[in-house]
């Protein structure tokens, strides 16, 4: 009787620990505000084949080996704005863009994938700091 007492009692605790532990326990699950060195990995891995030096879309805006230089491109070209309608964010999403030489708007390539565009909206809706 003692015996299965125990075996009850470690069954309970045992279990215990198992739906605390599902209950995902005092850990804060807000997401962090990515950096802009880590949007600038992204981007650069993204874009930066036809938005470097060179490219064929370096007349927008340039993304190169130099982060603070593409800062200030992505800057001066008006990209960053809003969360929800930064161009930086739609156009990479598929949206669309005028070329930079003048002419019809042209669909983008879908470079970004919703979870780069989810981060690049936080860091832009955070402010869009340089660091």
């Amino acid at each position: 009787m003692y015996l299965a007492t125990y075996a009850q009692r470690l069954l309970c605790v045992f279990g215990l620990g198992m739906v605390l532990s599902a209950c995902g326990g005092t850990t804060d699950e807000t997401p962090t505000t990515p950096t802009y060195t880590e949007v600038y990995a992204q981007m650069k891995s993204a874009c930066g084949s036809c938005h470097a030096t060179g490219g064929v879309a370096a007349k927008k805006f340039v993304i190169d080996s130099n982060s603070a230089t593409t800062y200030t491109s992505i800057k001066a070209a008006n990209l960053i704005t809003t969360a929800d309608a930064s161009p930086l964010i739609v156009v990479g999403k598929g949206g669309t863009y005028t070329p930079a030489g003048g002419g019809t708007a042209t669909n983008h390539t879908k470079n970004l994938t919703d979870a780069m565009a989810t981060s690049w909206g936080a860091w832009i809706t955070a402010g869009a700091q340089q660091n």
